[in-house]
């Protein structure tokens, strides 16, 4: 599937960073919700398959554009 809009890219990004990580931290919580939100911010702050801690610049990766190609809205 191609990304077309911004849209499409924000949900794929909160998907990857934040709601598939947290499956694995709590499973079932989409429908329960979470027990303990510092816990889980905790766990995505180190969780190291996710890309939370370098969007909150915790971690520098080597696989994020930098910060101004994003800006930029620049497609590859």
């Amino acid at each position: 599937m191609i990304i077309k809009t911004d849209f499409q890219s924000d949900a794929v990004s909160r998907y990857v960073s934040i709601i598939n990580p947290l499956d694995v931290f709590q499973p079932g919580w989409r429908e329960r919700g979470l027990k303990d939100w510092k816990k889980a911010f905790d766990f995505l702050k180190e969780y190291e398959f996710s890309s939370f801690p370098d969007k909150i610049g915790l971690r520098k990766s080597k696989i994020l554009a930098e910060k101004e190609i994003l800006e930029k809205n620049i497609l590859l």
